[in-house]
C-alpha cells in the first residue's frame, strides 16, 4: 500500500520445487594395548559425505492495482547443488616410560579435510525463443576448502594420586581457500 492509501507491486506468484539429498558416513577405529601397563596406540578415520540438490520454480504475474493483469510476468527457475566432502585421520600413541608406568610418553596427531561446493544456477524465461537464459548476478559458484593438521607430544609424570605434572609442546597448521 501506497502513502496515499492505493495498491502498487501487487503480483500473483506460484512456486514449486523438489530436492534430493544424500548423506552417507563411515568411522573406523583401530585399539591395540602393548605388552607394557599404560601402552595404548590408537588410531581412528572418518568419512563424511552430504549432497544436496534442489530445484525451484517461480511464475509471477505482475497485476494492477484493480487485480486484473497487466501483461507482464516473469518465469525462472533455479538450481542449487551443494557438495560437502569431509575426511578425518587420527592417532595417538601412549608408552609409559618407567617399570612403574608413572612416567608416559604420549604421542598424537590429527588430518582433517573438508571440501565445500555450492553451486546457484539462475534462470529466466527469454520469451522471444522460450529458452532459459542464465541470470549471472543471481548464479554462483562458491568453493571452500580448509585443511587442518596438529601434531603433539608430551610426557606426564604421576607424583602422586590424583597428582600429575605434564609438559608437551603441539603445532597445528591450518589452511583454508576460497574460490568465489
Amino acid at each position: 500500500i501506497s502513502q496515499q492509501g492505493g495498491l502498487y507491486n501487487l503480483s500473483d506468484r506460484i512456486t514449486g520445487n523438489k530436492g534430493y539429498s544424500l548423506n552417507p558416513n563411515t568411522n573406523l577405529s583401530f585399539r591395540h594395548k602393548g605388552s607394557l601397563p599404560e601402552e595404548v596406540l590408537e588410531i581412528t578415520g572418518s568419512y563424511n559425505y552430504t549432497g544436496n540438490k534442489n530445484d525451484l520454480s517461480f511464475y509471477q504475474q505482475y497485476l494492477n492495482p484493480d487485480g486484473s493483469f497487466s501483461g507482464q510476468d516473469s518465469t525462472q527457475r533455479q538450481h542449487n547443488d551443494s557438495r560437502i566432502n569431509q575426511y578425518e585421520l587420527r592417532a595417538s600413541y601412549d608408552r609409559p616410560l618407567t617399570a612403574d608406568a608413572k612416567t608416559v610418553l604420549s604421542l598424537g596427531g590429527y588430518y582433517n579435510n573438508s571440501s565445500n561446493r555450492v553451486a546457484v544456477t539462475t534462470r529466466f524465461l527469454n520469451k522471444a525463443d522460450s529458452s532459459f537464459d542464465i541470470n549471472d548476478p543471481l548464479s554462483s559458484d562458491l568453493r571452500f576448502l580448509q585443511t587442518k593438521t596438529n601434531l603433539r607430544a608430551s610426557l606426564n609424570r604421576t607424583i602422586a594420586h590424583g597428582l600429575v605434572f605434564t609438559a608437551g609442546t603441539a603445532v597445528s597448521r591450518n589452511l583454508v581457500h576460497f574460490d568465489l
